[in-house]
């Protein structure tokens, strides 16, 4: 036998592949609730009180079946019509697809507008990854989701542009005319009612069915939202991996002032390190693992991570109905709750404010820890893959004696202090300090309803924080310079390293002398973390 083929035969059956993170993931030992669907409940105030009734207790489960001729109906109708085109289909060489990303063909680098800063006015751009190029297609037969190869759906497809070999489409059930109300009346029955404390009656608009179309064997990336998500799987099969929300903090999401927000930093396909790089946390992830098949219905309750593969056996098509939870209409009146920035124009007025707010807010809600260990979980949790040179909790700029890191004085440069010191003075003189504690007290009220789940809590926090230092900072340098000539900090991850590093809040302090601080906070963060965050 030739020595070159015997050495590869040799090679080849010793070769274990590379780990992924995938196959670090643990699976619970117990699995998520499986109902059957009563067959005498047919009337749609019956099904949606079913619904209802479990939604209510935001835990994922799944219905083995509800009514396969409607679910089939309803398939068979969408892709086997031949007038039935859509558009905006993506394509991508690549079998994961990240739900916001740029859709140029050869991006270099996304530069992200980012969201609007608190003060209605700010935004700014930051390009931090090349994303995986896509190529959007327009007037697309439904039915050529069925070809298996790709040269057959190319002869067919009127695009000019070049297919690559993973496919997936969303639109609105309601957008596609040729469907009859015989074939898509069923979805209202999905629908979930929370009390969104509004006055107004709820328009009906915001509860969303949406059809997924996709090719086999791609993946939607890692992800969370913050509505309810009914999910029913009209044809095809799909493998849903979920995550309570207090995994987060092992999943790495985006800043929320990133385009890909709500998404996890991790490819959970890319080759195991070992655990010792940045998503070291990654270690601690546990997770669901539900196998979804036609006529079958998941809840997916809000801020649940999830990330859903398709079989390599087949294309499928699924129907989400998305609608509003409470948590995400509670959590939008905190966010946009008046803080008194307006008359804080200059960088070291922003930073200032900025500081004062967030330390206030987060001193008021106990399970987040000090401002220092929250500013250390949004730095780990968050940013620390995206700057990884940058050392947090290192010696800090601008320190004179008596201003230590844990003062949070690192924040401002030399010679800003003087400037800091009177915007303080005047904050103080002004009784502006009222209007901090009423916004901080109004936040934290919010945060601190038993209701609301702590991971769900820490996710707000961290979209605050991003923000907040997002108004402060922008993305550019935090301004001044020491005396090596260096440029103090690098934008809003300086600002959450080196402005929210307390432990003694003098700040607080100074505002309200029997204002209750947090107290031994990194105590209370060891043992949240010796329990994995069993709080969902």
């Amino acid at each position: 036998m030739n020595f070159l083929l015997l050495l590869s035969l040799l090679i080849s059956s010793t070769y274990v592949a590379p780990a992924t993170f995938q196959e670090q993931i643990k699976i619970y030992n117990q699995t998520i609730e499986i109902k059957t669907f009563p067959s005498s409940l047919t009337a749609p105030s019956e099904v949606q009180n079913f619904i209802q009734k479990h939604a209510s207790k935001r835990r994922p489960f799944k219905l083995a079946s509800y009514d396969p001729k409607a679910l089939k109906t309803l398939s068979s109708s969408f892709l086997n019509n031949d007038d039935i085109e859509i558009s905006n289909v993506r394509t991508s060489p690549k079998f994961i697809f990240a739900l916001r990303q740029s859709l140029e063909t050869n991006p270099s680098a996304l530069n992200i507008p980012s969201l609007r800063g608190v003060d209605g006015k700010s935004a700014v751009d930051i390009g931090v990854i090349t994303p995986t190029p896509q190529t959007v297609l327009n007037n697309v037969k439904t039915n050529q989701f069925k070809s298996k190869f790709k040269s057959k759906f190319k002869s067919k497809s009127k695009s000019k542009h070049s297919i690559g070999d993973y496919m997936y489409w969303t639109g609105d059930l309601r957008g596609v005319k040729q469907l009859t109300d015989d074939d898509i009346s069923f979805w209202i029955n999905f629908v979930v009612f929370d009390d969104l404390g509004t006055e107004e009656e709820v328009d009906d608009d915001v509860h969303v069915p949406m059809l997924w179309l996709s090719s086999p064997a791609i993946s939607a990336q890692t992800h969370y939202d913050k509505s309810h998500n009914l999910f029913i799987q009209l044809h095809g099969t799909k493998r849903i991996m979920l995550f309570p929300p207090a995994q987060g903090r092992n999943l790495y999401s985006y800043p929320s002032i990133h385009s890909a927000k709500k998404q996890s930093q991790v490819s959970f396909n890319d080759a195991w390190d070992g655990g010792g790089g940045v998503f070291s946390n990654f270690t601690n992830v546990q997770g669901y693992e539900v196998e979804l098949k036609e006529g079958e219905v998941l809840y997916i309750p809000p801020f649940w991570w999830h990330q859903i593969t398709t079989s390599p056996e087949s294309h499928a098509l699924s129907l989400s109905v998305v609608s509003p939870s409470w948590e995400e209409a509670v959590l939008a009146k905190a966010f946009w709750t008046p803080v008194p920035f307006k008359n804080f124009t200059s960088s070291v007025e922003r930073k200032v404010a900025a500081q004062m707010l967030l330390v206030h807010v987060i001193s008021r809600v106990p399970s987040l820890g000090s401002p220092q260990l929250f500013a250390n979980f949004v730095f780990e949790a968050r940013w620390q893959s995206l700057y990884e040179d940058f050392e947090f909790g290192g010696e800090g700029e601008g320190q004179g004696e008596g201003q230590g890191q844990g003062q949070g004085q690192g924040c401002f440069a030399e010679e800003e202090l003087e400037e800091v010191e009177k915007i303080r003075g005047a904050i103080f003189d002004s009784d502006g300090d009222e209007l901090f504690v009423e916004a901080a007290e109004g936040i934290a009220n919010i945060l601190n309803d038993e209701l609301l789940l702590n991971g769900i809590r820490m996710v707000f926090m961290a979209d605050y924080v991003d923000s907040l230092a997002q108004f402060a900072v922008g993305m550019g340098g935090m301004g001044g310079k020491d005396e090596h000539d260096n440029e103090i900090g690098a934008g809003v991850v300086g600002f959450i390293a080196n402005c929210l590093n307390y432990d003694a809040i003098d700040i607080v302090q100074e505002f309200d002398e029997d204002t209750i601080l947090v107290e031994n906070g990194d105590r209370d963060r060891e043992n949240e973390n010796e329990n994995g965050y069993r709080d969902l």
